[in-house]
């Protein structure tokens, strides 16, 4: 363990970043944890992406903000569909 951090991963220096960041971005990384955490555990539905939907939607808000990081997380579960190879790796997109 390097300096007490652990593993570092995006989603933990989101999540380190994120009292930075402004009001609504903020407020959209919370929905997306809160969802992680509380209702995907008790949903029976696998996301067939690499990274799932929620890590998709988190990388996008916290990389371009709540409106447009929302959009692309939207497209994203629109995307998913019965003809969709599990593991699909879709990432989100660079700047």
């Amino acid at each position: 363990m390097l300096f007490g951090f652990g593993r570092l991963t995006p989603e933990r220096l989101a999540v380190a970043r994120e009292r930075h960041r402004p009001g609504p971005r903020r407020f959209g990384l919370r929905l997306i944890a809160a969802y992680r955490r509380w209702l995907s555990p008790r949903v029976q539905v696998q996301c067939r992406f690499v990274p799932s939907c929620s890590g998709f939607g988190y990388r996008a808000v916290s990389r371009y903000g709540l409106w447009a990081g929302g959009r692309l997380a939207l497209g994203r579960v629109l995307r998913c569909r019965p003809g969709v190879t599990a593991g699909t790796h879709d990432p989100v997109p660079g700047r």
